[in-house]
């Protein structure tokens, strides 16, 4: 009975770890396209691929549609049937986005702006459009001096502070850079993640 016992857990064990599906992010050229998100279609199950561009995720056996994306990049879909482990990369095509000629004319008011305007007017309209969506953020925070002063709140600033600060000798330089790349998923009516990667 213990023999028969032993078998059937390692017999599950070993079907349990092996229903994985893994892979690769490419671009088109063959160069590695990390933090590419995967997930399963008509689910909220998914991953992201690492700094490697490799990515796994675990499931029971079955078909599945497993869709690729990444920011500037087509979405990729691909269906898969896994019994077992399953290696599945992806290759990722540039997104081609076409806009009809924008001409800028001297004086009167940025066009920018009233594009923003209708935008807002349209806020509630466009909010309704999707329920759900993952995507994939780059930010980047910068704070560049033209000119630093010589007292801050009374007090001299001491030529070793420019130096550590990382300004040149007129006080000019960027003091402050923040780099960032997270994962956001928002769903309808207030759910919202952030992941910092």
């Amino acid at each position: 009975m213990r023999i028969f016992l032993f078998c059937f857990i390692l017999i599950s064990s070993q079907t349990v770890s092996a229903q994985k599906i893994y892979g690769t992010v490419f671009n088109s050229q063959g160069d590695l396209l990390p933090y590419a998100s995967i997930t399963i279609k008509g689910t909220t199950k998914g991953a992201s691929a690492n700094d490697k561009a490799k990515y796994s995720l675990n499931l029971p056996n079955g078909t599945y549609i497993i869709v690729c994306n990444h920011l500037g990049f087509t979405t990729t879909e691909k269906k898969v049937t896994v019994n077992g482990e399953t290696e599945l990369s992806f290759i990722l095509t540039d997104q081609k986005l076409s806009m009809d000629a924008v001409i800028v004319k001297n004086g009167g008011e940025d066009p920018a702006y009233e594009i923003i305007r209708n935008a807002i007017k349209k806020r509630s309209f466009y909010a309704k459009q999707v329920n759900q969506f993952t995507c994939n953020i780059y930010g980047k925070d910068l704070i560049k001096l033209k000119s630093l002063p010589k007292k801050v709140f009374g007090k001299k600033i001491e030529s070793n502070d420019k130096k550590e600060m990382g300004v040149d000798s007129a006080g000019k330089g960027i003091i402050y850079l923040s780099e960032s790349v997270s994962k956001v998923s928002i769903a309808q009516p207030d759910k919202f993640k952030m992941e910092v990667i």
